[in-house]
């Protein structure tokens, strides 16, 4: 349809340019060359009937052309109202930024242009509050976030994704960046705070597994009670990456008697080891760690 009527309009136009070389030159045949197609017939035509007649077609031409461009705005329009929906709809945050350069072309800050309804739930910032600001007053940081990941997009169109922990919000988030335009870019953005807890506990669940799996292995040799109590102790530093340590049991009159104390202990204490010794055990169960063995819990 569309090809046929490119071809309409052309020979229309090469009609309408052979009639004003004629009337130009007085010279207009009686008749028209019958390979113009449906304008002309076998019959001869005065000027006037084929100067109303291409009046006409330029009408009809006009016609279809307005008829074209209002398919194209209504496809436009569609895409438009499907673009709105999607960007609405999404469960990730999307903003829109401009970067703000200083007189020597060093980005020093970006603006906030636009943002979607995600952006708000997801960072409990309003659009009304968002929408103009300046990221490093928006957020609180002074220096505007990820200003050189942001800044790289928006100079050279590379698209970058990544994920961060953001300290004033207390999220982690992971993070898509492209540019629409040069000295432009949009965020699409998730929160993964949650996925990041709960790999946090598998991985702490995988690590104290492995410290018990090593307990038992390294205990087998042990001979006696202070031994088991060492090499625990040891698995313990370890797996809470902690300097310091000691290892006892409530005895029976209520007091607590210390069965192992790491080397750091040892090292600090100012009196000798055979009185250190006698002095951590049956000790009066107190301060903060007393807490942890009255309660059950730290």
């Amino acid at each position: 349809m569309q090809k046929a009527t490119h071809d309409f309009v052309l020979a229309q136009k090469a009609t309408h340019d052979f009639v004003l070389a004629q009337k130009a030159t007085h010279a207009f045949p009686t008749r028209i060359p019958s390979e113009w197609g449906g304008l002309a017939k076998d019959e001869d035509k005065t000027e006037e009937q084929l100067i109303d007649e291409l009046v006409e077609l330029r009408q009809r031409v006009d016609e279809l052309e307005q008829l074209q461009q209002k398919r194209t705005e209504v496809d436009s329009s569609e895409s438009e109202k499907i673009y709105q929906s999607l960007y609405s709809s999404m469960n990730e945050g999307v903003c829109l930024h401009e970067m703000i350069y200083n007189e020597a072309g060093e980005a020093v800050d970006y603006k906030i242009l636009d943002v979607n309804p995600s952006y708000e739930l997801i960072t409990g910032l309003g659009r009304e509050v968002a929408i103009g600001s300046k990221a490093s007053e928006l957020y609180g940081t002074g220096r505007p976030p990820y200003i050189e990941i942001y800044d790289k997009v928006a100079a050279l169109g590379q698209p970058a994704s990544f994920e961060t922990y953001f300290p004033p919000m207390d999220k982690h988030f992971s993070i898509s960046v492209f540019s629409p335009r040069r000295g432009q870019f949009a965020t699409i953005f998730s929160d993964i705070t949650e996925c990041k807890r709960v790999e946090g506990q598998l991985r702490q669940q995988g690590d104290i597994l492995t410290a018990i799996n090593q307990v038992l292995l390294e205990t087998l040799t042990c001979e006696t009670e202070e031994d088991v109590a060492r090499t625990c102790l040891s698995v313990a530093e370890e797996l809470t990456e902690s300097k310091f340590g000691f290892i006892g049991e409530i005895n029976e009159a209520g007091r607590f008697d210390t069965i192992a104390l790491s080397n750091p202990g040892w090292d600090a204490c100012k009196i000798s080891e055979l009185d250190a010794i006698v002095a951590i055990k049956d000790m009066e169960i107190r301060g903060i760690w007393g807490r942890v063995f009255k309660n059950g819990r730290h």
